[in-house]
């Protein structure tokens, strides 16, 4: 399939994006690995070669390093900002939107291009989530791992590591849950 054909398809049936690192790297944001990698110089110690275990080695050795952590993520992400190409690709019709991004993209761009759909970024299950999750004026953004404006334990922290799943089980079930109903009917676009 190409982009033409994808986006016809977008345009005629119902299509859920689910976003990736790759989508912010063109407007200042860092892989995930070039994440991972930065938080390793800036916190050695850790031996596993896997960041939610690394970053579980690093917290549970000294608990002050999760706001320190949280921090300099906090500022790799914040000069993300979006630009004409990204305001398109959420303006596009989808049904629902999950990311495992922890930057503030939906959030920034908070309506789409036409105006008639507002943005909402779905961060911790105390989003007020309507009866009615079809609802034409809305877009929903489910925010898997958390958001960089909500810091540990407020709900809708940074999902960091390996204990940070556990804790956070609750919320990622919801969130697929809530995911798979509204995007159940039609097609997944990732994009990564």
């Amino acid at each position: 399939m190409d982009i033409k054909e994808i986006l016809a398809t977008i345009q005629k049936k119902p299509v859920s994006l689910f976003y990736g690192a790759g989508v912010c790297r063109d407007i200042g944001g860092p892989s995930g690995d070039q994440l991972f990698d930065s938080v390793k110089r800036q916190f050695p110690g850790g031996t596993s070669k896997d960041f939610f275990s690394y970053m579980n080695e690093v917290i549970e050795f000294d608990n002050s390093n999760r706001n320190e952590i949280e921090k300099s993520i906090t500022n790799q992400l914040s000069s993300v900002s979006p630009d004409d190409e990204h305001r398109y690709l959420f303006s596009l019709p989808w049904r629902a939107i999950l990311t495992t991004n922890y930057d503030r993209l939906p959030n920034l761009i908070q309506k789409t291009l036409d105006g008639r759909r507002l943005i909402v970024p779905v961060v911790n299950s105390d989003t007020d989530y309507p009866d009615d999750p079809t609802r034409p004026d809305l877009l929903f953004c489910f925010k898997l791992l958390g958001d960089i404006d909500y810091t540990f334990p407020k709900g809708g922290w940074m999902v960091l590591s390996s204990n940070d799943l556990k804790l956070a089980f609750h919320r990622r079930s919801l969130f697929f849950e809530m995911f798979h109903s509204l995007s159940s009917s039609g097609h997944i676009v990732y994009l990564g």
